[in-house]
């Protein structure tokens, strides 16, 4: 009983000294939570394009994990309660004072643990409520905001007690406020920072590198480095990005317990002498050291390395033993508190840079062979690609249910989406493009003229493409492609080759149905009731075609059945006539489903959508010289590459009117046999090259007195001699 009565005494007498932390944060949590909510509020309702139910929608906001106040405030709270709960460890005289005390060291250490604990709740429920007592004056608490509020104190407090945890720890490992202030940045940053660094070296020296930054399973994967990464996915998954909440915080529940684990287990070891020292264990300080030194070392190489802009590789090995041997000075300084240490322990010194070169050297030559790897047939389950040349116009899109039970569309990753949800298990072709992608690796991409990685193979075929190349202009074929094994890893690799050596394989993936279903949206939306409209748009921009109701859904249903019948042949061979664009609501206002494109080819579409009123004439892609008044033609390096002075800088155009006489007009006459008309061009470009230096502004003037204009691209090799001569007469040389 004595023993309990004197806990209690404990926490009293601590809680007391911890009085200016509960007003500080008090007051913080108000002004940035209720009172910032009613000042959003106010602001709503001055919104005359906000209809009362999006201002309850977007409110909800105010009480979700996605604000900064209900999370990244509380996790700063948790960092300044765990230093000052146990800061007396940094005095030899309370530490003698507290150690005294006739009590377990546990119960010592939950005095004051769970005070921490009590005045997180206190303030963050209190200022919560009154946020809600705003939001129910308002008339702006719905049900689906009931639900958030829960949901955000459950990842809140879980997020709380990791961060609170750390902070903990760094007190238990360190000897002082400075060195501890110090640990606790290093622990909540370390994994961050050297994930970070994997990815920065990864970015510069692997060719085929794919960094999934807006995957799932990469954020997930994150989030386990650290509370701070595992705070930054609750939060963007709280915004309606795409994670897994519960597996989020179940997997930060249990670090979080962790975590307690080992800081009451350090706090029990603890030896009340080394209160005032850097460390508190003896033990730590090489490993401590040299894990920082290393990767602080590989970071200030590349960052050394890219300030250089592409100079010797030397600058590379000069920020890293600069950075390294900088940052190793500093800590022995901080551990010894005298800066005659410094240069003490080197050959631990030396050992951290030696383990930081050779990391570098593995990175920057590949000695595991990543850019050059290639799973077996046998051992793949399913593969997918994604090819980001080809139909660059169709986004991504997912189905989304609002809180007020309507349907609607949210835009995701079309390049994420595809690799997620393509499961391909005939991976023959998949196989051969992975291979010409390694054949045709170009470490020129990469920084540091890493020669001696460069493969003799991948030289020749390298310098047997360049030839060719100019069937596309330079323009390379960037794919990339996730490998499923059979034993659950997923690898994926991004590659770029010449177009005519991938194309087959391309063309036989692109008639596969499981292929169309990843990359085509709509194939999934047109049947979901979310859509409420289809407009179809011609080469100029102008709105020839509004279908709802039925007409929408048997227009939708032919044009998806042609759709699922398009090759790639046809969108070498074919220009669209026109575009689709697939109407929805979205947040109050009207969005669409855009890039999808209907082709001569598809008879059944080009049907219905006449039974629907629109003329032939009215989507024709043909440019007729007697209906344009005038082209002017701009060059963007055109003659500069002709006469090999790329870096030249000079303005040259050249301006044809036909009201200017039979000489104009015979030239506009043969500039229309050359003209791609630019507008649905972009989307499968690389199979239509192009001057890409050269464009044209077209002027037209129809019969029925509307003036349209668009632009366009002269084909690749096909410039006009006399064209190349009037830029030549018109170019100004700076």
């Amino acid at each position: 009983m004595t023993s309990r009565a004197l806990f209690f005494n404990l926490m009293r007498e601590d809680l007391k000294k911890k009085i200016w932390i509960i007003v500080v944060a008090m007051i913080t949590f108000i002004f940035i939570n209720p009172v910032h909510t009613l000042m959003e509020i106010e602001g709503a309702y001055q919104n005359i394009y906000l209809k009362p139910e999006n201002i309850a929608e977007s409110m909800e906001y105010y009480l979700s994990g996605g604000y900064f106040g209900n999370t990244t405030l509380p996790a700063l709270l948790a960092i300044v309660l765990g230093i000052a709960g146990f800061s007396f460890l940094f005095s030899k005289k309370k530490v003698d004072l507290y150690h005294s005390i006739p009590v377990k060291r546990e119960k010592l250490f939950f005095s004051s643990y769970l005070n921490g604990i009590l005045i997180y709740l206190g303030v963050y429920i209190v200022t919560q409520l009154l946020t809600i007592m705003t939001l129910v004056i308002q008339g702006l608490m719905t049900a689906g905001g009931w639900k958030t509020v829960g949901l955000t104190f459950v990842g809140t407090t879980i997020h709380f007690l990791s961060f609170y945890h750390v902070t903990i720890i760094a007190v238990m490992l360190t000897g002082n406020m400075l060195v501890c202030m110090a640990a606790v940045l290093t622990l909540l940053f370390y994994g961050p920072m050297t994930c970070q660094m994997i990815d920065g070296f990864f970015s510069q020296y692997f060719v085929t590198y794919y960094a999934d930054y807006m995957g799932e399973k990469s954020w997930m994967a994150m989030s386990l480095a650290s509370p701070v990464s595992s705070l930054i996915y609750f939060q963007s998954a709280a915004n309606g990005e795409k994670g897994s909440i519960g597996l989020n915080l179940l997997v930060a529940f249990l670090i979080a317990v962790a975590l307690l684990v080992v800081a009451v287990f350090l706090y029990k070891k603890r030896s009340s002498e080394v209160a005032g020292k850097a460390l508190s264990y003896k033990v730590a300080e090489p490993i401590v050291r040299i894990l920082v030194v290393i990767p602080v070392a590989l970071l200030g190489g590349l960052y050394i390395q890219n300030m250089s802009n592409g100079l010797s590789g030397l600058w590379f090995w000069f920020g890293l033993l600069f950075t390294g041997i900088l940052c190793h000075v500093i800590m022995e300084i901080i551990y010894r508190f005298d800066f005659k240490a410094g240069l003490n322990h080197k050959m631990q010194l030396a050992a951290s840079l030696a383990v930081a070169a050779l990391i570098a050297l593995c990175i920057q030559y590949d000695w595991t062979g990543y850019d050059r790897y290639i799973p077996n047939e046998n051992q793949i389950a399913s593969a997918a690609v994604s090819f980001q040349s080809i139909d660059r116009d169709v986004n991504g899109y997912e189905i989304n249910t609002n809180n007020d039970g309507k349907v609607t569309l949210t835009y995701v990753d079309k390049n994420t989406a595809v690799l997620d949800t393509m499961y391909l298990t005939d991976v023959q072709d998949v196989l051969a493009l992975a291979q010409t992608g390694i054949e045709q690796l170009d470490y020129s991409q990469t920084n540091n003229h890493i020669m001696p990685r460069t493969i003799a193979k991948a030289v020749l075929v390298r310098k047997a493409v360049s030839s060719g190349n100019a069937a596309n202009n330079g323009e390379k074929n960037e794919f990339t492609i996730r490998y499923r094994l059979k034993n659950g890893r997923e690898i994926t690799r991004n590659y770029r080759t010449d177009i005519d050596s991938t194309i087959e394989a391309m063309s036989r993936i692109y008639k596969q149905q499981e292929y169309k279903d990843a990359v085509f949206a709509l194939l999934q939306i047109k049947d979901s009731g979310v859509l409420t409209s289809v407009c179809g748009y011609n080469i100029w921009g102008d709105k020839v075609l509004s279908a709802t109701g039925s007409d929408m859904k048997e227009l939708l249903d032919v044009y998806t059945e042609e759709l699922n019948q398009l090759t790639i042949e046809t969108l070498q061979n074919e220009t669209p006539v026109l575009r689709l664009d697939s109407m929805f609501q979205s947040d109050g206002y009207e969005d669409s489903v855009y890039g999808y494109y209907v082709y001569p080819s598809f008879t059944k579409t080009i049907k219905k959508i006449s039974e629907l009123g629109v003329k032939s004439e009215e989507y024709s892609t043909e440019i007729k010289p007697e209906d344009i008044e005038n082209i002017v033609v701009n060059d963007y390096g055109y003659l500069a590459a002709l006469d090999g002075q790329e870096n030249a800088e000079y303005n040259a155009s050249a301006s044809y009117y036909t009201e200017n006489g039979s000489d104009d007009q015979a030239k506009i006459k043969e500039l229309c046999n050359h003209i791609v008309l630019g507008d649905f061009q972009w989307s499968n470009g690389i199979l239509h090259p192009v001057e890409q230096s050269i464009d044209c502004n077209i002027q037209l003037y129809r019969n029925s007195g509307m003036d349209r204009s668009g632009y366009g691209n002269i084909r690749l090799g096909e410039v006009p001699a006399f064209l190349e001569n009037d830029l030549r007469e018109n170019a100004v040389y700076y």
